[in-house]
């Protein structure tokens, strides 16, 4: 559904809710791989975008790795070093 929404443009990637969730770390967050690599790609999504905590989608994608998920997370991971030099 996540991805139909993305492909029809229906998506308010840059919108935050209270907590400063933005779609990209919550896809990041729950192990949405497909969803988050589009949500990058579509450039509609903004990597560096930090949450009221201060995390950004790559902080989430390492919290999901230290909990032993690592087919999500290197994928992830390995796509936002790669393509985005000043995320943190």
């Amino acid at each position: 559904m996540a991805l139909r929404l993305i492909q029809t443009g229906c998506s308010k990637q840059d919108q935050v809710d209270t907590y400063g969730m933005t779609a990209l770390i919550l896809a990041c967050g729950n192990e949405m791989s497909d969803v988050a690599l589009r949500l990058i790609q579509t450039g509609g999504s903004k990597p560096d975008q930090v949450n009221n905590d201060g995390d950004t989608a790559l902080i989430w994608a390492c919290k999901i790795l230290s909990m032993n998920r690592l087919s999500f997370s290197l994928r992830i991971i390995e796509y936002l070093l790669n393509n985005f030099q000043n995320i943190s």
